[in-house]
This record gives structure tokens, sequence and C-alpha cells, in this order.
């Protein structure tokens, strides 16, 4: 099973030391039993549209966010999600926050047909 973590906050690409992240601990934590990826959409030290690393034993997906550029942050987000589609194939979108990453989760988990786990304050399990 592959499931990417769409996430909200995360460290910065431009970040030597990045321990004690909540998402990170989870993400590899989970990562013990079934394939995972992050993707971050607000990363604001990538000069190109998005990029893909392995950090800290993570597939992590970065794209670029500028927050006076609301149109191309989209479109960036829309690139980077076709481009996890094709290489890692999620079976699932887990947006751990349902504000933020959260509503692009299920944006996005309708458009490419997957199924979705929310959790904000309670958790809510949509199949889209």
């Amino acid at each position: 099973m592959n499931v990417l973590f769409m996430v909200s906050w995360y460290f910065s690409i431009a970040d030597k030391n990045p321990v004690g992240t909540f998402h990170t601990e989870q993400a590899r934590e989970l990562a013990k039993h079934c394939n995972i990826a992050v993707y971050y959409p607000y990363e604001r030290n990538i000069d190109i549209p998005f990029c893909k690393n392995t950090e800290l034993s993570l597939v992590t997906y970065r794209s670029k966010y500028k927050l006076e550029d609301k149109f191309k942050n989209r479109k960036y987000m829309l690139m980077a999600m076709r481009q996890i589609v094709k290489e890692f194939k999620p079976d699932i979108i887990h947006g751990h926050v349902g504000t933020e990453a959260g509503r692009f989760a299920v944006m996005f988990g309708s458009f490419f047909i997957f199924l979705l786990f929310l959790l904000n304050i309670q958790v809510q399990i949509y199949h889209v």
C-alpha cells in the first residue's frame, strides 16, 4: 500500500538538522508497515516548481510556494501531484490537518480518485 502524507507544515529544505518534526516521525513509523511519501506544497526555499528528494529516509516531494502567487502555487501543486501519481501511485492520501494542505488533499483525492484519510480533531474517512 502506498500512502501519501500531504502536510501543512514541515521543515524547510534549507534546514540542516530537521529532527523531531511531528509529520516526519509519524511517517517514519508508518513506513515500517507500508510505502510512504511526504508532499509539502508550501516550500519557500526552492527555485523550481517542484522537487523530489529522499530526506530522513522518506521520499519527499515539495512544491514552490510564494504567498503572493496563489495561481502559480496551485499550478505547482497540480504539477507535483501529477508527478507523484505517476511515480509513487498513492492508494491513500493522508491529510493530517483539514485546513491548508488538507483541503487540497480532498480536492486532489477527488480529482485523482484516491481514498482520503483526513484527521482534524475527529477522524473522518472519505472515499472519493
